[in-house]
């Protein structure tokens, strides 16, 4: 399978952001009751015992047919991206693949750091450290069902700020904004269906297309 191409760096940085169904999820979810809530105990994010090794990256990106323009380091989860094209997509990726992937991209990040991706079956747990609004290690458990080729539906199981778990009336609050956010901007994007999506322990299952070529730019995308 073709490997990612890292074509020239431009003069002057972008920022970008991995658009499939990870860090989204997890700045949404729970990036208003953070605001709220404020900054609570632990200064370290949940360890989920996923730490990636040199061979995931080079893996990850076996398996990834996409072409990235821009600064590969240089990522942002509020960066809006230009998609273009479309490749045929038919993978497995492990919780340290993708955690190694999420990492790269988030080296020099000004909104999360030290990402990790666990999956389990039915979806997935994230940690990693918010540094857009507040610094707070920040943890969700989120199942995740492919619904069309461009919709999922999200049931978030748990949310946590620093030590303090998100209260259940602000996690149902959000469940169903985020879940229309999320689908609204996988819709958007040229290129991008799902004809199979699961999750398992320790992997997840994907077939269906990606862009071919995603370009970096600044901004938001909702």
């Amino acid at each position: 399978m073709d490997t990612i191409k890292q074509p020239e760096v431009a003069a002057k940085k972008k920022r970008r952001k991995w658009p499939w169904i990870t860090l989204g999820i997890v700045v949404l979810v729970i990036g208003v009751p953070m605001v709220v809530l404020g900054t609570f105990g632990s200064s370290k994010p949940k360890d989920l015992g996923i730490h990636p090794t040199a061979a995931d990256w080079t893996s990850v990106q076996a398996k990834t047919p996409m072409t990235i323009v821009g600064d590969a380091t240089t990522f942002s989860v509020f960066g809006k991206n230009t998609f273009s094209g479309s490749v045929p997509v038919d993978n497995q990726l492990t919780s340290a693949e993708l955690t190694a992937w999420v990492q790269h991209y988030t080296t020099t990040d000004g909104d999360v750091s030290n990402v990790q991706v666990k999956f389990h079956e039915g979806g997935m747990e994230i940690s990693a450290i918010a540094t857009r609004y507040i610094n707070s290690p920040i943890y969700v458990d989120v199942n995740v069902t492919r619904t069309g080729a461009n919709s999922v539906t999200l049931d978030v199981q748990k949310a946590r700020v620093g030590m303090m778990p998100v209260p259940s009336k602000y996690v149902t609050m959000f469940n169903d904004y985020v879940q229309k956010v999320l689908n609204d901007h996988l819709a958007s994007i040229p290129g991008f269906t799902m004809a199979d999506l699961e999750y398992h322990d320790g992997f997840r299952v994907f077939k269906g297309t990606y862009p071919q070529t995603v370009t970096a730019s600044t901004g938001t995308w909702w």
